[in-house]
């Protein structure tokens, strides 16, 4: 957080002062309006800052106000108002996630007439739910089925049937389960890795370990692999061996219209709709 360090050097009240001071207009997240107030005072007796200048800036958000109609304000009616608002969200989410698909490579044609396909769940050290007011772009909000099984590969398999064989490997599984890795692969005539559960922020690796990354190496390198993107793209330069994949798909983040998506682009027969 940037403000953070800001916070750090000064005390409540005395932050918003500062604030104020240096140019701000409008003071978010005071910590204590009663000490902001205090401290503004303090700064307008002390000469810092002059209420004739406080006014100018009051006086301008009064006519932004005004511009946005605010002046005349009526109620509106409250009931039903969640529908109203998003009457047309769920459409325009299916289409904003759709065309935020991005295929960065495709040297291979998604496996269509395999007789065994192998699909592979790799789980990062994901954020937590307590970690940040931005995780909610990375964690797997209504991705996930009953079972655990996320909505991506749970499409995959009802497409592919009897033909496809799913393992789920989570960051801290992979030594403890590479020979049942290894089989599977060997047994398989294409290969479908998904990448779930990637941190939003740069430290601790955007959550990749070293044993994923090594993971993945190893089955691009070895197979023919589809590999599937759920998270911050810059995360993918953590990762090694992409060329060897037989395509490479990123989704950007982890949601039902991501997954859904996502499984339509992998499926030869489908179309995005």
């Amino acid at each position: 957080n940037l403000t953070r360090p800001i916070f750090r050097s000064y005390g409540p009240g005395e932050v918003d002062a500062e604030a104020l001071v240096a140019g701000n207009d409008v003071l978010l997240f005071v910590k204590s309006v009663p000490k902001a107030i205090e401290a503004i005072k303090s700064a307008i007796a002390s000469g810092r800052i002059s209420l004739e200048e406080i006014e100018k800036r009051v006086y301008k958000q009064l006519l932004f106000k005004h511009w946005m109609g605010l002046a005349d304000f009526s109620p509106i009616a409250l009931e039903g108002i969640s529908v109203d608002v998003n009457s047309e969200t769920e459409s325009l989410n299916e289409q904003l996630y759709r065309a935020s698909l991005t295929l960065l490579q495709k040297n291979e044609t998604f496996p269509e007439s395999a007789k065994r396909v192998a699909l592979i769940s790799l789980f990062a050290d994901g954020d937590k739910p307590d970690e940040g007011a931005l995780n909610h772009h990375t964690l797997l909000k209504g991705a996930l089925g009953e079972e655990g099984v996320a909505l991506f590969e749970q499409e995959l398999l009802g497409f592919y049937g009897e033909r496809a064989h799913h393992l789920v490997l989570k960051h801290n599984e992979i030594e403890e389960r590479i020979t049942q890795l290894q089989t599977l692969i060997a047994d398989s005539d294409e290969v479908i890795l998904s990448i779930h559960d990637v941190k939003l922020k740069a430290p601790d690796n955007f959550g990749i370990t070293r044993e994923m990354i090594a993971c993945v190496e190893s089955v691009l390198r070895s197979s023919k692999a589809h590999l599937v993107f759920f998270g911050n793209p810059y995360a993918l330069s953590k990762l090694s061996g992409l060329t060897d994949a037989s395509s490479v798909l990123l989704a950007y983040q982890e949601n039902r219209y991501t997954h859904k998506y996502a499984a339509q682009a992998i499926m030869p027969t489908k179309t995005l709709k």
